[in-house]
């Protein structure tokens, strides 16, 4: 069995520890319940950003010009509307929870907001709502909001606009939708609203990205309009499982792109739902292992990845899942647990005997906390075509500690084949020393944390 020996360099830190349980991702087609953001906030603590919805024909009805802010999630209006495209619907359940429930919940837990917009996008192309009535309907919706949630902060115009099952848009299309949105922030910021400056980004795609960035890019760039802005960039990425050094190719192209195109190299760029999408409809396991994997890719690369999803209705995506129905954690929802066990101060880690070009196989996440404590969680992650064998891992006792072992594998940590385990499992609890090590097995898409300290 092949060994890999991890060593964390207490000496050298090197930067602020990422913390991808603190951004966080909600559906619409399963909204979640104040319980269930409750209880993410009980595992992962206070999130720095939110991403958010607001689906436009739920808020209102282009019908009669009638407003429902608090309307049902997931209700539809439309059914006997034969004018009304259908969009994602047949994936979309009513739920339980009001608007102002979710977002009330959303927002009274986090630093802030990402909101995003979508659905209305081919009636506007049909022209059966014209485009200045639905910049006007948006500059409405989005005062209403800020001046409720002022914690709002940045805005995605629209969602995978590119799909079928969305709006079906081309990159010049999709570009005509961007100027009415940002006219639309440019209305609402003039209105000086507690809280932050509205900031506003695209072009939030998931097929195609690389093209869609630039395009999108090449269309600002052109964009003649003295009131034009872009705050972020951001795109979806479900497609890096089998090489997540791909992220960092991304990151070069899009750091030649700004500069091509004159824009600053510090703008933020959002993969606002990052996964894996072969393990998104049913292994949960293995989407826990891929998601570490991405994340860590796209933190080295400056991007700010936002882990797809907190809650989804596991029919559809059990892969994605974080928090079933009853708030019990998947081992997804561990991995981020895990994530929360860190410090804020991330140290450097050797490891030796991954040679996996593609970014694949054994990798680690160490950290240093105010206290003195150290964190080290290491994943095994294989892909989703390759058959990787289980391997073993030798770490090195980064000192005197008292050391507790959290486990997420086939069995441990994982309430889908336990139902009656919940949360981390600490299989190992007990004093160590420096100049010892720690031997395990680590068969394909195992998780461990490690917590040290001082004794």
């Amino acid at each position: 069995m092949n060994m890999h020996a991890i060593t964390i360099d207490t000496s050298r830190s090197i930067g602020a520890m990422a913390h991808p349980e603190r951004l966080w991702n909600t559906s619409m087609r399963v909204a979640p319940s104040k319980d269930i953001i409750g209880k993410a906030v009980s595992l992962y603590g206070k999130p720095r950003i939110v991403r958010a919805w607001v689906v436009l024909n739920e808020y209102w009805d282009y019908r009669d010009d009638s407003y429902h802010p608090d309307h049902i999630i997931g209700a539809d209006r439309h059914t006997d509307d034969a004018a009304m495209f259908r969009y994602d619907r047949t994936v979309t359940r009513p739920s339980s929870v009001s608007f102002r429930e979710y977002f009330d919940a959303v927002s009274s837990n986090a630093e802030e907001v990402l909101l995003c917009i979508r659905r209305y996008e081919r009636e506007v192309m049909r022209g059966i709502i014209s485009e200045e009535k639905y910049e006007a309907v948006l500059t409405k919706v989005l005062l209403e909001l800020k001046e409720r949630y002022s914690n709002i902060r940045w805005l995605e115009v629209l969602n995978e606009s590119e799909s079928s099952i969305f709006g079906g848009l081309d990159a010049d299309t999709y570009y005509r939708f961007y100027r009415m949105y940002y006219r639309a922030v440019a209305a609402v910021n003039a209105r000086k609203l507690p809280g932050p400056e509205l900031g506003i980004g695209g072009p939030i795609s998931a097929t195609d990205y690389l093209e869609r960035v630039y395009s999108f890019l090449k269309r600002y760039a052109a964009d003649t309009d003295t009131s034009k802005r872009l705050d972020f960039i951001c795109h979806h990425d479900y497609t890096s499982s089998h090489r997540p050094v791909r992220i960092g190719e991304l990151r070069e192209c899009i750091d030649g792109w700004l500069a091509e195109f004159g824009l600053p190299q510090t703008l933020p760029v959002f993969i606002s739902e990052i996964g894996i999408h072969e393990a998104l409809g049913k292994d949960n396991l293995r989407y826990a292992a891929g998601v570490m994997t991405v994340l860590q890719e796209a933190y080295r690369h400056r991007f700010i990845p936002m882990p797809w999803c907190l809650h989804h209705d596991i029919k559809l995506q059990l892969g994605a899942t974080m928090l079933l129905a009853d708030g019990r954690p998947t081992p997804y929802g561990n991995a981020m647990a895990m994530c929360a066990l860190h410090g804020d101060e991330e140290l450097a880690v050797a490891i030796t005997g991954n040679t996996d070009p593609c970014g694949l196989g054994v990798r680690a996440w160490a950290s240093r906390s105010k206290d003195g404590g150290i964190a080290l969680t290491v994943w095994h992650y294989g892909g989703i075509w390759h058959e990787i064998p289980a391997v073993a891992v030798r770490i090195a006792v980064p000192g005197n500690f008292h050391m507790r072992h959290y486990r997420i594998d086939a069995d441990a940590g994982n309430c889908l084949t336990h139902p009656e385990k919940n949360g981390l499992a600490c299989i190992d609890e007990r004093t160590v020393t420096a100049n010892s090590y720690l031997e395990l097995p680590f068969p394909r898409d195992a998780l461990s944390s490690f917590v040290f300290r001082n004794v």
